[in-house]
C-alpha cells in the first residue's frame, strides 16, 4: 500500500511537472470573456444586494424611531405628573432644541419631547442662578 501511494505521488509530480514545462499556462480568449462576465454578474448582484440592505435599515430606522416617539409620548406626560420634568439645560432656545433632536432622533422624537420640555433660558431666574444650574447639571451629565 505505501509502495502505491509513493508512486501515485511521484506520478502526480512528474505530470504537474511536464504540464509546467510543456506549455505555459495562458488563459484563452475566451476564459477572460466569461470572467469578464461573470465578474459584472457578482457586481450587479452585490450592487442590488447593498442597495436593497440600505432600503431595509431606512425602514428599520424609521421603525426605531416611530417607537421611540410613542414611547416617549406615552412616558413623558405621567411623569411629569409625578414631579418628574425634562429640562434643556443648554444655552439654546426650545427651538434650537427641537432642530437638534429632530435631526438626530426624527420629528416626531423631537415633537413629543418638546411638548414637555422646561428651557432652562425661560426660567424666572438672574442669569447668575442659571449659570449656576447649568454648572450643577453639567450639560446634563451629572446626576445627584
Amino acid at each position: 500500500m505505501e509502495g502505491r501511494m509513493q508512486r501515485a505521488r511521484s506520478s502526480a509530480r512528474t505530470v504537474d511537472s511536464t504540464w509546467r514545462t510543456s506549455a505555459p499556462h495562458r488563459p484563452d480568449v475566451g476564459t477572460r470573456v466569461g470572467s469578464n462576465m461573470t465578474n459584472e454578474v457578482v457586481e450587479r448582484v452585490l450592487a442590488e444586494k447593498i442597495e436593497h440592505l440600505e432600503k431595509r435599515v431606512k425602514q428599520l430606522e424609521s421603525a426605531l424611531r416611530e417607537a421611540e416617539s410613542i414611547t416617549l409620548e406615552s412616558t413623558l406626560g405621567p411623569l411629569r405628573a409625578r414631579e418628574a420634568i425634562l429640562l434643556y439645560v443648554g444655552h439654546g432656545t426650545a427651538d434650537d432644541f427641537y432642530v437638534e433632536v429632530a435631526a438626530g432622533m426624527g420629528v416626531k422624537v423631537a415633537r413629543a419631547a418638546s411638548q414637555h420640555l422646561f428651557v432652562l433660558n425661560n426660567a424666572p431666574l438672574h442669569s447668575g442662578e442659571r449659570e449656576a444650574l447649568r454648572e450643577v447639571f453639567k450639560g446634563g451629565m451629572s446626576r445627584f
